[in-house]
């Protein structure tokens, strides 16, 4: 698991190499992952973008930018959390993520940024 904390956000993700949906004949590597947000702050937050830099072995650099996450925009009160899972699909066995969120002050209005830690996306045959 990774982790960075961030204007009192803490994010985790725990990344997972989906074997039986991957085809290395046919350039396909999904990577699932889990990510959990965690609001220390005294204000509630809503997630309104989230941006992700992706690296491909293969492909190289892209970025990902959208509005909210898996559709939504969730608001995480203080001291909660959330939690969602998503996917990338790769075109070689390694590669890597990170990125960011930007977050209302549901108290003040004012939009700030998350960090999303750097994590491997990585086959386990990959490692030998």
């Amino acid at each position: 698991m990774k982790a960075a904390v961030s204007q009192n956000i803490e994010i985790s993700v725990i990344p997972r190499f989906e074997e039986l949906k991957s085809s290395s004949v046919n350039n396909s590597f999904i990577h699932s992952y889990k990510v959990t947000i965690v609001n220390r702050n005294i204000f509630s937050v809503k997630i309104l973008e989230r941006c992700w830099f992706i690296f491909d072995s293969t492909e190289g650099s892209y970025t990902v930018f959208g509005e909210g996450v898996i559709g939504e925009k969730p608001v995480i009160e203080p001291g909660d959390s959330y939690t969602y899972n998503s996917y990338c699909e790769m075109t070689n066995d390694i590669g890597r993520m990170r990125g960011f969120y930007n977050l209302r002050n549901e108290l003040s209005g004012e939009v700030f940024k998350a960090t999303i830690p750097t994590f491997n996306l990585e086959t386990p045959f990959s490692m030998n």
